[in-house]
């Protein structure tokens, strides 16, 4: 397994060191917290599918004030609480997919990542229009997956319609509106300069015949 005297001796070996993935490893918050205090350069990190760790140690890494790219994604019982005001990487890639990632902690994310370019939010459902709505004024996020997000309705994307560097948001039809109430919050996305909307499986959306709206999912840049 990963061992934190493991992880110090490798960070004592590359000091340099700027991308380390370990994904699906047996990782704890202790391998986290050397990881915050001696790999002072790191600037991507995957601890994707990590059933070890949680929240507590991925605070530790926030630290970190050259971490660009984090991946925290299929850490089912990750709440997002490790998000607080304290947080210091400059995040400008996070994939947070199959986690219990709340409104709370997408409210600070929003506020702490000014300069967030991409966020994978993919079957989280945890979180609803209340936390989405944190989006709406920010001025870097230009790609936004909200894919099997269960309490993401047509209302929260709306607020997504103030987010004027939004390029691509990948998402399922949410429950409830009319054909009209989507074709509606269509065009508001549009307008605010969204060029596509990839759609998995919502007819809603295919139905209203918005211009740029695809059928076809498009690939998800990955956060290495």
């Amino acid at each position: 397994g990963i061992t934190g005297a493991g992880l110090q001796s490798l960070g004592m070996s590359l000091p340099g060191m700027r991308r380390l993935s370990l994904h699906g490893t047996a990782l704890t918050d202790d391998g986290l917290r050397v990881i915050s205090a001696g790999m002072v350069s790191l600037e991507s990190l995957v601890v994707r599918s990590c059933a070890a760790v949680t929240d507590d140690g991925i605070q530790a890494v926030g630290s970190l004030g050259t971490l660009s790219r984090l991946n925290v994604g299929r850490n089912l019982h990750l709440t997002g609480a490790f998000m607080t005001t304290n947080w210091r990487a400059p995040l400008t890639h996070f994939s947070a997919e199959r986690t219990l990632f709340s409104d709370a902690a997408m409210r600070t994310l929003a506020a702490c990542c000014p300069t967030l370019v991409s966020a994978n939010f993919k079957s989280c459902n945890a979180f609803g229009d209340a936390g989405l709505a944190a989006f709406a004024m920010h001025e870097s996020l230009q790609y936004l997956h909200l894919s099997a997000c269960s309490r993401v309705t047509y209302a929260g994307v709306a607020h997504l319609a103030q987010c004027s560097s939004l390029r691509r948001v990948w998402m399922s039809s949410p429950p409830g509106p009319t054909c009209e109430d989507a074709a509606s919050d269509a065009r508001a996305l549009f307008s605010a300069g969204v060029l596509h909307i990839d759609c998995h499986d919502s007819e809603v959306f295919l139905q209203t015949g918005a211009r740029g709206c695809t059928a076809t999912p498009t690939p998800w840049p990955r956060t290495r």
